[in-house]
């Protein structure tokens, strides 16, 4: 599809946020903007199943203008990912090495504290200590139907990575594709039928739904909204929980098992979560007019925060006395 579109992308980063005493705070937001080039590539039709196949493609690409003073070169202040990730997980799973991780200044040159100065671009692109660069790389392929044969099937996935349903979760129902892949919905939608949308970000289905009929530059549209839902009292989405009895919050996402790291999703500023989150954080302001997950056919947005669960930790130096939180790292608007 050429030429590709431009969608904005803006990165409001919670950095500065330190942890002193019991709490969490002292947090600056501000926005980096950035230009989001998308492009379907490797387009194949099978005009039999009136599907599509293709890889997602997307460039990104400073945008001066929006950002204003500030550069992509800045630095920035955030919970150190590696660092306390590494020290959750050997905690989870190996405790008696925990001795051995104290020694991580070997590793990590210069550590003094469990956060890191790093320039805004290292953290979304470049990579920070290792490599995990995501501009202008293939995403991995979909195949959606087309709708020619039947207009209400427009854009449904039927595969993701060439896999009719995925092996991550308890239960059939979770591990099957539900909804399109988030770039077109079909037409025609009642007030009563919800948007399911595939993140292959979060691995899971996204519920979105009806809120109001508003108006969209003169254009009468529908106004979906969307969370992350609640495993701990959602019978339906029990298959997200780590086992039944040990289930997270109101609004929490575990992302271990689609990124292979211990990070966990939220909306921004722990909208719609537990309140027990906020009590932690001193600083956010969950307002649902600015930081909700909405979606129309005209016009999509998708905000995610990514945090990390911090605890005091005796065989940690770093983190003998730090407060027991959920702690944001940065939240993005794509």
């Amino acid at each position: 599809m050429k030429p590709p579109w431009i969608t904005s992308l803006a990165n409001r980063q919670l950095g500065r946020c330190f942890c002193r005493g019991n709490n969490c705070g002292d947090i600056s937001t501000w926005d980096e903007h950035f230009d989001e080039f998308k492009e379907r590539i490797d387009v194949v039709d099978d005009m039999a199943e009136d599907s599509l196949t293709y890889k997602p493609y997307d460039i990104f690409k400073y945008n001066q203008d929006k950002s204003g003073s500030l550069k992509e070169d800045d630095y920035i202040t955030i919970l150190h990912p590696l660092v306390v990730g590494m020290v959750n997980k050997v905690t989870k799973d190996s405790p008696p090495l925990l001795s051995i991780l104290n020694n991580a200044a070997l590793i990590f040159p210069n550590l003094q504290s469990i956060y890191l100065t790093v320039k805004v671009k290292d953290i979304l692109f470049e990579g920070i200590e290792i490599d995990c660069r995501r501009n202008a790389t293939e995403g991995k392929t979909f195949t959606v139907k087309r709708g020619i044969s039947n207009s209400k099937d427009l854009g449904r996935l039927l595969a993701f990575d060439g896999k009719k349903e995925l092996t991550l979760w308890g239960t059939k129902v979770c591990n099957s594709f539900k909804g399109t892949d988030g770039w077109i919905f079909a037409p025609f939608l009642n007030e009563d039928e919800d948007i399911w949308t595939y993140s292959a970000d979060l691995c899971r289905n996204i519920r979105a739904t009806f809120v109001k009929k508003t108006v969209f530059k003169g254009v009468d549209v529908f106004r979906y909204e969307a969370d992350i839902g609640d495993m701990e009292h959602n019978e339906d989405e029990k298959c997200y929980c780590e086992t039944p009895k040990t289930c997270l919050k109101k609004g929490v996402f575990d992302l271990t098992k689609c990124m292979g790291v211990p990070i966990y999703a939220t909306l921004p500023h722990f909208l719609r979560t537990d309140e027990t989150y906020l009590q932690q954080v001193q600083g956010l302001k969950p307002e649902p007019e600015n930081h909700i997950l909405t979606a129309t056919p005209i016009e999509a947005r998708k905000r995610m925060q990514f945090n990390l669960p911090i605890s005091p930790n005796s065989k940690i130096d770093l983190m003998k006395s730090i407060p027991d939180a959920l702690h944001p790292i940065f939240w993005v608007e794509e």
